[in-house]
């Protein structure tokens, strides 16, 4: 076979592969399932909880808190149900106050029973 045959074959070849590889991932994206692989973590078999909504007081001490479950998100922007996640660390925080703690103590408490983590850098 002459050299400048087989490179046009394997353009040919090539190009022909990208584009079914971008035609699958274009289908499977456009289908949501590349939607629910990306997600994080996965929240298969668990039925989506009740938002919990913070009072005043609870939002300031939410405040500047990453969720400390490992997602990216600030506390108060995240509604994640992972364990040691959001709605656990903000009903945590409704409980504190409701208990009469002070907000720079539930603070400390956040921080005692989450560990530095939940707090951004920077603080």
């Amino acid at each position: 076979m002459r050299p400048e045959t087989r490179r046009t074959i394997l353009t040919v070849g090539g190009t022909s592969g990208l584009a079914l590889l971008i035609g699958f991932v274009g289908g499977w994206g456009m289908t949501g399932g590349l939607r629910n692989v990306a997600a994080f973590p996965g929240l298969e078999g668990r039925e989506p909880a009740l938002i919990v909504r913070l009072t005043p007081a609870a939002a300031r001490v939410a405040t500047g808190l990453k969720c400390a479950c490992g997602c990216p998100d600030l506390l108060l922007a995240c509604d994640c149900q992972n364990v040691r996640g959001a709605a656990e660390i903000k009903r945590y925080i409704m409980e504190l106050l409701a208990n009469g703690r002070s907000e720079s103590d539930a603070r400390v408490e956040l921080v005692n029973r989450y560990g530095a983590a939940i707090q951004r850098v920077g603080r």
